[in-house]
C-alpha cells in the first residue's frame, strides 16, 4: 500500500472512530395509553453517547397522511442512559387510526424510533347546554298562559295527564324535583342539530359561580357539581361539536329586580323600579363581564384537558330574551291594576316595563356580546326574539276554553299572574320563556349552528317558533 493510500486509510478510520465515540441519539418508540377520542398518551425512550440537554418529540399522524411539524421539548440526556419520555397529544379525532414514532437529537444528530400505531375510540357526537333558567328551561312546563287552574289549564299544561299531573312530563328528572328544571323542549333538546346526543347541564338559578370548575372557586347547585365538572365526563366520553351558554344574569341580581318592579307596581310606590335598582345594576355589569368571561375560559380549560382544540367545537355564547313588553304594547293600561295583576299577569308600571324591554335587556346583550367578542366565542342575540310575544302583549292573547293556545297567539314566556302561577306551578317559572318561547330559542341555536359570525333572532309575525329568522348582528 503507497504512503498515500495508507494516510487515506488512517484518516477513514480516525473518522470513523469518532462518530463512534460522539455518536447520536438512539430513539425507541414504546406504547401508548389514556387513549380517548380526543388525546393519546405516547410513550418511548431516548439513548445518547453524550450528557447534555437534548430534544425530543413525537412524530403523529392518521394512517396514510404525512407526519406535520413536531412540537419539540427538552429532554435531559445521561451518556448511554434510556431516558424515558412521554407526549399527551391532543386535537385527535374520534374512531382514526394514526401511525407515531419517538424522535430525538442531541448535538451530534438526530433519530426516529419504530413507527407504531392505535386507533382511537368511536364517539358519539353531541351537544351541550350550560348556563341558567333561560337556557336550562324553566318555564317549560306551560303552552301560553291561562286564568283556568283546573285539569289542563285550557291546554296550557305540558304536565297534565287527563286526570293527574306528572312534572316529569315537562322537566327531566331528577331536575323536576331538585330545581334544576330542565325542560323536555329546552333549546338544547328542541333544536335540530347534527348531533347524535345533547346534554343540558343548565340549572334554573345558576350563576356564573356554577359553572367555574370546584378548583377554580366554582361550587355545585342543588347537589349537584359545578357546571364545568359535570361536562368533563360528557366531553370525554363523546364528541362534542357544541357547546352554549346562557350565564350572567343572576350575577346582576335580575331575579330581585323583576321582584321589585312588581312590589314597586302592587304597592303604589311613586318611585319607579328603574329609580329604585338602576344605579346598583350599573355597577354590577363590569364584574358580570369579568364572570362571564371566566365562564368562558373554565369551560375551554375543561374542553383542553380532555385534549380537544378550539377548532373541533363550536363555542356559542347567547344574551337573553325580553319576557314583558313595552308600555306602549301592554294589552291592558297601567291604570287596571287588577287586570294586570291577577288576570293578564304583567304587574309593573309603563315606564318600568320600558326600562325593562329597552335598556336592561339590551345592556345586558351588549355585555355579552362584548365578553363573546373578547373570548372569541360565537354570539346568539335574543333581545328581540321575542317582539309581539312578551307577557301581556298586545298581539297576544290567554288561552280559554274556546280559545286554546297556539305559538301563533300565545305569549311566549310565563306570566306574572302570582296567584295564578302558584297554584298551577311554581313561582320560579314566572318572566321565563315558555315551551312556545324555548322552541322558538332552539329553532334560532339550529339556524346558527349552519353559520359562522354573529346572528341576531327574530320571530315573524302571526307565524309560530319555527318561523324564527336570522338576521345579522351589526
Amino acid at each position: 500500500m503507497s504512503g498515500a493510500g495508507r494516510a487515506l486509510r488512517v484518516t477513514t478510520l480516525v473518522a470513523i472512530a469518532a462518530v463512534l465515540l460522539t455518536g447520536c441519539t438512539t430513539s425507541r418508540t414504546g406504547g401508548t395509553s389514556e387513549v380517548t377520542a380526543h388525546q393519546a398518551l405516547l410513550a418511548g425512550g431516548v439513548t445518547s453517547t453524550r450528557t447534555e440537554v437534548g430534544q425530543f418529540w413525537f412524530d403523529v399522524a392518521p394512517v396514510g397522511a404525512a407526519f406535520g411539524a413536531p412540537d419539540l421539548a427538552n429532554v435531559s440526556l445521561t451518556k448511554d442512559v434510556e431516558v424515558p419520555v412521554e407526549y399527551r397529544k391532543n386535537g385527535l379525532e374520534p374512531a382514526t387510526e394514526y401511525r407515531y414514532r419517538a424522535c430525538s437529537r442531541d448535538t451530534d444528530g438526530s433519530s426516529c424510533g419504530a413507527v407504531r400505531t392505535f386507533t382511537t375510540p368511536a364517539a358519539p357526537s353531541a351537544a351541550v347546554s350550560l348556563g341558567d333558567s333561560y337556557i336550562s328551561g324553566e318555564g317549560g312546563r306551560w303552552d301560553g298562559n291561562s286564568i283556568n287552574a283546573a285539569g289542563g289549564r285550557d291546554g296550557t299544561d305540558r304536565a297534565f295527564t287527563g286526570t293527574g299531573y306528572d312534572t316529569t312530563l315537562a322537566y327531566d328528572p331528577p331536575s323536576d324535583t331538585n330545581g334544576c328544571h330542565r325542560s323536555t323542549v329546552a333549546e338544547i333538546r328542541s333544536a335540530a342539530l347534527p348531533v347524535n346526543r345533547t346534554f343540558n347541564l343548565a340549572c334554573s338559578g345558576a350563576a356564573t359561580s356554577n359553572i367555574f370548575r370546584a378548583e377554580s372557586g366554582g361550587a355545585g347547585q342543588n347537589g349537584e357539581a359545578a357546571q364545568a365538572d359535570q361536562l368533563a365526563p360528557v366531553a370525554r366520553d363523546n364528541d362534542i361539536d357544541l357547546v352554549v351558554l346562557s350565564i350572567g344574569g343572576n350575577d346582576l341580581g335580575f331575579a330581585a329586580i323583576v321582584t321589585a318592579c312588581v312590589e314597586t307596581y302592587e304597592t303604589l310606590l311613586t318611585a319607579t323600579c328603574e329609580e329604585s335598582e338602576g344605579p346598583g345594576l350599573a355597577a354590577r355589569f363590569p364584574q358580570m363581564r369579568a364572570n362571564v368571561g371566566k365562564a368562558i375560559d373554565e369551560v375551554r380549560a375543561v374542553m383542553a384537558g380532555l385534549g380537544y382544540l378550539r377548532s373541533q367545537y363550536r363555542f356559542v355564547l347567547q344574551s337573553y330574551p325580553s319576557a314583558i313588553a313595552r308600555g306602549s304594547e301592554l294589552r291592558v293600561p297601567e291604570i287596571d291594576r287588577v287586570s294586570r295583576s291577577t288576570v293578564d299577569g304583567c304587574p309593573v308600571y309603563d315606564s318600568d316595563a320600558d326600562w325593562a324591554r329597552d335598556t336592561v335587556v339590551n345592556q345586558i346583550a351588549d355585555s355579552v356580546r362584548t365578553v363573546a367578542e373578547d373570548r372569541g366565542v360565537q354570539f346568539m342575540d335574543l333581545r328581540d326574539l321575542f317582539q309581539g310575544r312578551e307577557i301581556c302583549s298586545e298581539s297576544t292573547s290567554l288561552a280559554t276554553p274556546l280559545e286554546p293556545p297556539s305559538g301563533t297567539t300565545s305569549e311566549w314566556a310565563r306570566f306574572l299572574n302570582v296567584p295564578q302561577v302558584v297554584a298551577q306551578g311554581t313561582l320560579e317559572e314566572t318572566f321565563h320563556p315558555n315551551a312556545y318561547g324555548q322552541r322558538a330559542i332552539g329553532r334560532c341555536l339550529s339556524l346558527i349552528y349552519a353559520q359562522t359570525g354573529d346572528f341576531a333572532c327574530h320571530n315573524t309575525p302571526g307565524e309560530g317558533p319555527a318561523a324564527v329568522v336570522l338576521a345579522p348582528v351589526d
